[in-house]
C-alpha cells in the first residue's frame, strides 16, 4: 500500500484503491451479524481515532496514525507520508522528499485515500453502503486477536480475488484488525488503539501546515480506479 516501511530498503507497498468516479457494485452481500453491526457503527460515528501498526510476515513495520471526521475529514500519518483533508482540499506530504501536492477534495481521493491496504477496514466510516467494499462475506470461529476476543468474518473484496479476515472485537463491535494477502505477502493490521466518537474531532487536527523547506509539486496523474482494483505502488 502506499505507506512506506520505516525501512533503508525501498520495497514495494500495496494499496487498495477507492474511487467514487467508477463504482463497482458488487452483487448484494448478505453480511454475517458482526460484519453489519461494524459497518453501522461506522456509519453512524461522526469520529474515529486509531493507532494502527501494520506488520509483514516475516518483514518490516509500519505505524499509522489515524483521525477522521465527518463530512470529510481525514488525517493519516506514518514516518514517510502525511495524507490531510480539511474537508476542501487533499494534501499528500513525503517526508522523504519533503514535497506535498494539493488537490481540490474530491469523492474519488477520499476513497481513495481511506481504502489504503493499512487503514481499509475502517473505510465504512466514509462509505454509506458497505455492500460496495465487499463481493462476499462469511461468518468465521470466534479468535483472540491481540489479547481480546473477537468474531472473525472473512470476506472477498469486490475484486474477486483479494481475500481478507476481519477481527471485530467482541465488546465495542468495532474491527480491531485484519488480515490481508497481496501479490503473495501476508500483512497483519492490528488498531493498537480505537475510539469511534458521537462527537467530530477537533477541526485544527484536519489543518496542513507545511514543513519548513517543504516544496509544492504537481500530483501525477492517478486517473479513475475503483474499490475492486489492487494497485501497486513504489
Amino acid at each position: 500500500f502506499v505507506y512506506p516501511r520505516a525501512t533503508t530498503m525501498k520495497k514495494p507497498m500495496i494499496a487498495i484503491a477507492a474511487a467514487a468516479a467508477v463504482v463497482v457494485l458488487a452483487t448484494q452481500v448478505s453480511q454475517p451479524p458482526a460484519l453489519s453491526g461494524h459497518s453501522a457503527k461506522l456509519k453512524d460515528a461522526q469520529g474515529l481515532k486509531a493507532k494502527i501498526q501494520v506488520d509483514e510476515v516475516g518483514g518490516a513495520r509500519t505505524t499509522i496514525d489515524l483521525s477522521y471526521s465527518k463530512p470529510d475529514r481525514m488525517r493519516i500519518e506514518t514516518d514517510a507520508r502525511l495524507v490531510v483533508s480539511d474537508g476542501r482540499t487533499l494534501t499528500v506530504l513525503d517526508k522523504a522528499k519533503n514535497t506535498y501536492t494539493q488537490t481540490p477534495l474530491d469523492r474519488a481521493g477520499l476513497l481513495r485515500e481511506s481504502g489504503q491496504a493499512g487503514v481499509w477496514g475502517w473505510a465504512g466510516f466514509f462509505e454509506s453502503d458497505p455492500d460496495k467494499l465487499f463481493k462476499a462475506a462469511k461468518a468465521g470461529a470466534g479468535r483472540n486477536f491481540r489479547g481480546v476476543p473477537t468474531s472473525t468474518v472473512d470476506v472477498t473484496l469486490a475484486d474477486g480475488k483479494t481475500l481478507t479476515t476481519m477481527f471485530i472485537e467482541s465488546k465495542t463491535g468495532i474491527a480491531k484488525g485484519f488480515q490481508i494477502v497481496l501479490e503473495g505477502k501476508q500483512y497483519i493490521v492490528a488498531a493498537e488503539t480505537i475510539e469511534v466518537l458521537v462527537t467530530a474531532v477537533p477541526e485544527e487536527t484536519y489543518a496542513f501546515e507545511a514543513p519548513a523547506g517543504a516544496t509544492k509539486v504537481e500530483p501525477h496523474a492517478i486517473g479513475d480506479v475503483g474499490w475492486a482494483q489492487v494497485a501497486t505502488i513504489f
